[in-house]
């Protein structure tokens, strides 16, 4: 797989169509990892995670004013328990919010800060996480 192309869909066509404002971000992302530009890399996957969070919270009809994080997390984990165990999506739900927090804690929080460097190993971990989780998101939900 080339990392540095303008024309793969890198994370595949359902999350290019999912959530199109994040291409841009991919596309630098996989560039930045063609270059060994690890922490660029995973700053690049965490702004692509941006208009996912938005779009899960707006599923669950959760409005937060301000892009953040912590803020939309808990207002998502909120509707998901007011919803019950017996909601269809429950379980969806709850994996997806589980993992958004896991990212923002891990690594989000990190990267966006200026708190932690990346290098290869743990720059294509992300990567390969992110990807995965935003191809599962493109199974239920979009911007």
């Amino acid at each position: 797989m080339s990392y540095y192309s303008d024309e793969q869909r890198l994370f595949g066509e359902a999350v290019h169509a999912a959530f199109p404002s994040a291409s841009y971000d991919i596309q630098e992302a996989g560039k930045c990892r063609a270059l060994g530009r690890w922490t660029a890399t995973v700053m690049h996957l965490m702004r692509a995670l941006d208009p996912a969070i938005l779009a899960f919270q707006s599923a669950l009809n959760v409005s937060v004013p301000k892009e953040n994080w912590q803020q939309i997390i808990d207002q998502i984990e909120a509707a998901i328990k007011g919803q019950g165990h017996k909601h269809p999506d429950h379980q969806w739900n709850s994996e997806a919010s589980a993992f958004f927090r896991v990212l923002k804690d891990a690594w989000r929080n990190h990267a966006m800060h200026g708190k932690d460097q990346y290098d290869e190993e743990r720059a294509s971990a992300v990567y390969d996480s992110v990807r995965g989780f935003l191809r599962h998101l493109a199974t239920k939900i979009s911007e």
